[in-house]
């Protein structure tokens, strides 16, 4: 699976030695991921030049969205949410300057997902939708509180009707249908410990029949003929536990999963978390 460079510094913008490091980090890594505080405007334009296959930045609202274009268009990729920004216009106007860049635009809801109102961070729902039939990718999580199924799936036909996709990820038992999120092409993210009955692993099994984008966290012991099924079944496995006996049926499994690369815009930030 990709591995991604999460850059954090501490020391003060103006210090050379940090810049040339990340001008040799963006240089050297697949993926780059670095906070928009870490460093000025023109260091960031200065590092894109310099980028690898994938630079990202972490939006804080730090920049300005006519500065937001300028990255986007020298091909940064942008995580962004309704912490940082909320006007949906902006939002969008950024978006394409990414696309000319050859960059992105993921958008993470912290908020509520209602048919009406604003929600928590003030971005209704159309706006949602403007978003994700711009081309945005949209990330939505329920660790916060239950999400309607049936918005999800239509928000996750928005992003596909945009060229997009959802990007869902699941937290507790696994008792909701989510068949309709997997036909728009979603992405799906959840625990293997969100699958300890049995009414939880039909559900599961469904989703592996209808939609190929399903990423599971092995993070407790599983029988390998499981997870074998899931590997042929196209599920992308992540495993969080210790490394198995060097030889046996799940190593082997293993080794598979660790060469499926997952395309960058399938999760946020980093894939080796449920955010």
């Amino acid at each position: 699976m990709n591995d991604r460079t999460v850059i954090s510094e501490n020391e003060t913008p103006e210090s050379p030695e940090k810049l040339f490091r990340l001008l040799d980090k963006v240089r050297q890594s697949d993926s780059a991921v670095v906070r928009d505080d870490q460093y000025e405007f023109l260091t960031f334009m200065d590092a894109a030049r310099f980028r690898g296959r994938h630079f990202g930045l972490i939006d804080s609202g730090r920049f300005s969205g006519l500065e937001m274009e300028s990255l986007g268009r020298a091909g940064v990729s942008f995580y962004s949410s309704d912490e940082a920004r909320t006007d949906s216009e902006e939002i969008v106007t950024i978006r394409r300057s990414c696309a000319k860049g050859g960059s992105f635009l993921a958008y993470f809801l912290n908020g509520e997902l209602a048919a009406e109102g604003a929600g928590r961070w003030g971005i209704d729902f159309p706006s949602l939708v403007q978003l994700a039939e711009s081309g945005v990718y949209m990330h939505l999580s329920n660790r916060n509180g239950k999400r309607d199924e049936s918005l999800l799936a239509d928000l996750g036909s928005s992003c596909r009707k945009g060229g997009s996709w959802l990007v869902y990820y699941h937290h507790g038992p696994l008792r909701v249908d989510l068949s309709g999120l997997a036909r728009t092409n979603a992405w799906i993210h959840l625990s293997d410990r969100s699958l300890e009955g049995e009414e939880e692993m039909a559900q599961f099994r469904k989703l592996a029949r209808r939609g190929k984008r399903l990423v599971l966290f092995v993070e407790s012991i599983r029988s390998a003929d499981f997870l074998q099924e899931m590997r042929r079944a196209g599920v992308f496995l992540r495993f969080m536990i210790p490394p198995a006996e060097p030889g046996s049926a799940l190593a082997a499994l293993e080794n598979k999963a660790r060469k499926k690369t997952m395309d960058p815009r399938a999760y946020y930030i980093s894939n080796a978390f449920i955010p």
